[in-house]
């Protein structure tokens, strides 16, 4: 029984494949089937090409800009680098100029320290040799000379730190008068000052001043060494 429906079944399958068989193509569903799976399959390989075209032009596209950039990068790294390399040089210069400042600075205020100390060492001894001056007595006697002369030596002593006890202007000359201008002393250790006032008048008032050690007479005992003498006798 069951071959006998087998037989039948395979009767009917046959039938139909042959009535399949005489109908035209495009009514038969496998074929259309058929030729929709192969349109699929090329769509697929013409949608796979234009993909891979696709990619690979991206690919291209990101390779180029990659490049550029790396050249970009390398162009700006190139700049910075010699922006840096600039700099470095300006600080080099900048440290010597700082350097030479420095120095100028240094040797500037070696300078004013040097000038400042010497002025003050200028300043102490004046002041030490005014002090020195002071401890020497002079009275001037003038005679035959402009009472202007007699005031200017006095001036002049008196200037220079010595104790200027007076300055006379004689109206005649008096037994004790020099014969000529000159600068007494009655001390053996005041006979350096005595010449410096002699050398120091004669060029003020342009005529020649001796100095020599005087008799003594009518100077205070014991004061010998402080006291001093001008004669100042005109031509």
């Amino acid at each position: 029984m069951e071959a006998v429906d087998r037989e039948q079944l395979e009767a009917q399958k046959l039938q139909l494949e042959i009535q399949a068989l005489r109908k035209p193509f495009y009514w038969n569903h496998t074929f259309w089937l058929s030729f929709a799976t192969a349109v699929a399959a090329s769509i697929g390989v013409v949608g796979q090409s234009y993909v891979s075209k696709y990619e690979n032009a991206r690919a291209e596209f990101l390779r180029d800009k990659a490049k550029k950039d790396l050249d970009s990068l390398n162009i700006r790294t190139v700049f910075a680098r010699a922006v840096l390399d600039s700099a470095q040089g300006k600080i080099v210069e900048l440290t010597k100029t700082k350097q030479n400042l420095s120095q100028q600075i240094t040797t500037l205020l070696e300078s004013v320290s040097e000038t400042e100390a010497a002025r003050s060492s200028v300043k102490i001894q004046s002041a030490v040799k005014l002090a020195n001056n002071s401890l020497y007595s002079i009275a001037l006697y003038g005679y035959k000379i402009e009472p202007a002369e007699l005031a200017k030596s006095s001036t002049y002593l008196a200037a220079g730190g010595y104790t200027v006890t007076g300055a006379t202007l004689l109206p005649s000359r008096p037994p004790w008068l020099s014969a000529s201008s000159v600068v007494l002393y009655y001390d053996t250790r005041t006979a350096a000052v005595a010449q410096a006032i002699a050398t120091a008048l004669s060029a003020q008032l342009g005529l020649p001043v001796a100095f020599t050690k005087g008799a003594g007479l009518g100077i205070p005992k014991g004061e010998e060494r402080r006291e001093l003498r001008i004669h100042l006798v005109g031509r």
